[in-house]
């Protein structure tokens, strides 16, 4: 078995090897959270009937903030698929 010499220790110093866990991001998670919630949202939007009945309304501003919803609540279901995926993605590597 060969001795590391000075220079082998410093390049694993330098790749930081044992270096400690790292702390969770707070911003991310309550991202996630809004999020998560737009996603309840969405599910409350199709299957209560929301849409249905923002369809057949006539006030344009009820419209307007159904479909409004809808629309940020999609993104919200595309933003945390990717985010998770990027997560399992981590995990492996």
């Amino acid at each position: 078995m060969e001795k590391l010499g000075s220079e082998d220790v410093r390049l694993c110093k330098c790749m930081n090897v044992n270096r400690p866990m790292e702390g969770r991001n707070h911003s991310i998670d309550l991202l996630r959270i809004v999020f998560m919630i737009l996603v309840v949202m969405l599910h409350i939007n199709l299957f209560g009937g929301l849409i249905k009945n923002a369809n057949g309304s006539e006030n344009i501003l009820f419209k307007f903030m159904v479909n409004f919803n809808e629309e940020i609540s999609i993104i919200a279901v595309n933003v945390l698929s990717v985010h998770g995926s990027y997560l399992r993605v981590k995990l492996i590597h």
